[in-house]
């Protein structure tokens, strides 16, 4: 039972150090001369590609202003704090944690699924899938929690 626990802690952790790490390529991108930056981009094949993997058009790139792109950093610095502490409290066994992954975990469960509707992606329905996965385990451990606090 705790081995599912740490591997879902490291699976968060993981996911923090990404989300992280986006939050300070946003910050740095808002301090840039987006204007240069975005026609470099639109011109590059290879970055071309990569935001269309993303889903991110040109145009929705060329309407971004260095205000919207350091409040996206701060979002996606919040989002890793999140992460971070989901992570700690479910490595220390917190139901709180738990109860917060299975929260956060709807909620990417809701957004993969909406993803999908708008056209099929092998790593979104595997994003889909995971979710459903570590919610249901986490679930049948606070249930298991519950049961044990009952009959004490």
């Amino acid at each position: 039972m705790l081995n599912g626990l740490k591997l879902i802690a490291v699976f968060k952790t993981i996911r923090g150090i990404g989300t992280l790490s986006l939050a300070a390529c946003l910050f740095w991108l808002s301090q840039q001369d987006l204007f240069l930056i975005g026609e470099s981009a639109i011109n590059n094949p290879y970055i071309k590609s990569i935001l269309g993997f993303a889903g991110v058009s040109p145009t929705w790139l060329s309407r971004l202003t260095e205000f919207n792109i350091l409040g996206l950093s701060v979002l996606a610095l919040l989002v890793s704090i999140l992460r971070f502490s989901e992570a700690v409290g479910i490595w220390l066994d917190q139901s709180w944690a738990e109860w917060l992954a299975v929260f956060t975990g709807l909620i990417a469960a809701a957004y993969f699924s909406w993803v999908l509707m708008g056209g099929f992606s092998w790593i979104t329905l595997i994003s889909l899938c995971v979710s459903i996965l570590v919610i249901l385990y986490l679930l049948r451990i606070l249930l298991i929690k519950k049961s044990h606090r009952s009959f004490s």
